[in-house]
């Protein structure tokens, strides 16, 4: 190892009490806070890792390396596989003499040249062996003996380990994982965070039991397996589940027959007739989150029976969690079989650190069904929701497709949902969405706290926009706002006559406003602002 030449201590840092700097130094070494390498994406979310910091900081001076060097917790929270296979051996038995005695927290990729690869194994083997591993999150490369080997490591018990995260990359084509193979010898009683992908071992209760947040991608689990497993969690969390394989059981559980009274986030992505099983068994908390989508095309309509889930299911999650007061956005889209129902802000991901205790903020309440549903299911879903507590939802993204809105019964059932959405005050709409705002025939218990309106494409009158604002005005309910950032196209002067509208738009970033009312409606006709811009760059080029 080399020497280093110490600095004094010179900052405030140095004056703390050292049981103070110890936990800041913890903090610092905290592969989770935030989390620095995403083993699913294979991709680094920090620049520096911990244990680059760590060693950084036991050279700053004398007395922190006092410190560190007493605190083998702390390196033990720190082994990142790729970062150490970089560093000399002397410089990686040193970094593993210094955690002592402490549970090991391991991270990162075991992947690249021979070398590299044998020395991630042998350090997992050998510490799982000692029973010393509480962390397990890596990504194991293609190699399929090492793979192998690797694997059945994990078929030994692991009395200490808290959380088994691993990504085997190409396993769905290589046999590492035979099913029925029993992980961990049905020996984990500590374990709390189970997250894999691509492997058929089977989920046992003997080691499944404590498990509180549960991730599988493209497992090849059945269905039936994976409801079976779920019976015996009763302390899940956080269930995220997508891709996994088939077939859909043949005799669905009852309704709300897996019992998870501490579930506050469920996600899961699949077709249709194999995630609806879950969404239809799963009875979580009060305010659990959801958020469900599902992939490929139907083959057949979707049937009565599984129309009626779906609405039951919907139902049953949106009361609770909508009571929360957390849905301050909406987006609802409708149309060409197609149901998309939720906060705005929701994005299928798993959250980048799947290790906290509880759903943070990126919890959401979101619907994609995308399988063929008929027009008449998606109206039947739809009207399932206008009971719920809208209070809280100040936005609407408004995205109905064509041949949806076509009759007059269609106008009148969106026009019944609209009456609950009591304060909205931002509305967003495209095409379709803005065909329905200008054509139905709206109350003053439509949208009654509507504020601004958000116009996402061109129109062909910009007289029915006027006779939309003068309806509204005339109800007692003006639009405060016209958002026409993404509709500078013909002339809106007309605009002129409904004073105190404010008008804005944005232009190379810069934001425009007028006030209807001014005596320069010239400014609304884009047409002419378009040819005199291009007159004038003309000009001096």
């Amino acid at each position: 190892m080399e020497d280093h030449a110490f600095f004094p201590p010179t900052n405030a840092f140095t004056r703390l009490p050292q049981d103070i700097q110890w936990h800041m130094f913890s903090f610092v070494a905290n592969m989770n806070a935030p989390l620095e390498y995403d083993t699913f994406t294979d991709s680094n979310l920090l620049q520096s890792t911990a244990l680059e910091d760590l060693i950084s900081a036991s050279q700053v001076c004398e007395a922190w390396r006092n410190i560190l060097l007493r605190s083998s917790s702390i390196w033990a929270k720190v082994l990142r596989l790729d970062v150490l296979s970089q560093y000399s051996e002397e410089w990686r038995e040193e970094i593993l003499r210094r955690t002592g005695t402490a549970q090991l927290c391991i991270m990162g990729r075991i992947r690249g040249p021979t070398r590299i690869y044998a020395y991630g194994a042998s350090l997992i083997s050998g510490q799982w062996h000692r029973d010393r591993i509480r962390m397990l999150d890596v990504r194991v490369g293609r190699d399929a003996l090492s793979q192998k080997s690797l694997w059945d490591t994990f078929l030994r018990p692991a009395p200490h380990l808290l959380t088994f995260t691993i990504v085997f990359e190409g396993a769905r084509n290589l046999d590492i994982t035979p099913r029925g193979s029993l992980l961990f010898a049905g020996d984990a009683p500590r374990l709390r965070n189970f997250c894999t992908k691509a492997i058929t071992s089977t989920i046992d209760s003997s080691w499944s039991r404590n498990i509180r947040r549960l991730h599988l991608e493209a497992a090849a689990f059945g269905v039936a397996d994976i409801l079976e497993a779920l019976k015996h969690m009763p302390t899940l969390e956080y269930l995220d589940i997508h891709y996994f394989a088939g077939p859909a059981p043949s005799l669905l559980p009852a309704e709300e027959s897996i019992i998870l009274p501490n579930l506050a986030d469920l996600r899961i992505t699949n077709k249709l007739e194999l995630s609806l099983p879950f969404i239809h068994a799963i009875c979580p908390s009060n305010r659990c989150a959801l958020i469900w989508a599902t992939i490929g095309i139907a083959h057949s309509p979707v049937s009565n029976d599984a129309a009626l889930m779906i609405q039951r299911a919907l139902r049953r999650f949106s009361s609770g969690y909508f009571k929360s007061g957390k849905v301050k956005s909406l987006r609802l889209a409708l149309g060409e079989g197609r149901f998309e129902f939720g906060t705005t802000s929701s994005v299928y991901n798993p959250p980048a650190d799947i290790f906290t205790d509880l759903p943070g903020d990126d919890s959401a309440f979101y619907v994609n069904l995308t399988s063929g549903i008929p027009a008449q299911t998606q109206w039947m879903l739809l009207s399932s929701l206008s009971h719920l507590d809208f209070s809280s939802t100040k936005r609407l993204d408004f995205r109905p497709l064509r041949p949806f809105m076509e009759a007059s019964e269609d106008m009148d059932q969106l026009s019944v949902f609209f009456k609950a959405l009591v304060s909205v005050e931002t509305l967003s709409t495209a095409d379709e969405g803005t065909t329905f705002i200008l054509e139905c025939s709206m109350d003053a218990s439509c949208l009654p706290a509507l504020r601004r309106w958000e116009l996402h494409n061109s129109i062909e009158s910009e007289f029915d926009v006027l006779t939309f604002l003068t309806s509204r005005s005339n109800l007692g309910l003006p639009i405060a706002v016209l958002d026409l950032t993404d509709n500078q196209v013909g002339d809106w002067g007309l605009l002129e006559s409904i004073e105190g509208l404010e008008v804005v738009w944005e232009v190379d970033g810069i934001i425009n406003r007028y006030l209807c009312g001014s005596g320069d409606s010239g400014r609304l006709n884009f047409g002419y602002q378009r040819a005199f811009a291009l007159a004038w760059q003309a000009a001096f080029t």
